[in-house]
């Protein structure tokens, strides 16, 4: 696994270019090798024509199986649970909880804390 700090527009574009160049730098046989890619799923990451894995696909000698990342898929399916019990319920009053929480600024205080973005 690799982190790496992108300064560029996030573009697929730019972000397959720069994958391109780390997995150059880190194995130039590369492009014999590689036999999949993991993604989170995203159009620009996994779409059929213009998408980051269709160009990296392109550059490699061999057909590339698109996987999507495990996390992502448990994810996807822990919120569709969510959203599916009680018809949506268990879902707005827990969101609404965790809302109510995050304006306790007293709460935020004693915990030293302070409540995370909420995401989709």
């Amino acid at each position: 696994m690799i982190a790496v700090l992108f300064y560029d527009r996030h573009t697929v574009e730019n972000i397959a270019a720069m994958i391109c160049h780390i997995l150059d730098a880190l194995y130039a046989y590369r492009r014999s090798k590689i036999i999949a890619f993991s993604t989170d799923g995203e159009n620009t990451m996994i779409g059929r024509h213009a998408s980051v894995v269709t160009r990296i696909d392109h550059e490699s000698e061999t057909k590339l199986m698109r996987i999507w990342c495990a996390p992502h898929q448990i994810d996807l399916v822990v919120k569709d649970v969510n959203h599916s019990l009680d018809d949506g319920l268990f879902y707005k009053i827990a969101h609404d909880f965790s809302v109510h929480l995050c304006h306790q600024q007293n709460l935020q205080l004693e915990m030293g804390s302070t409540c995370l973005k909420d995401t989709n």
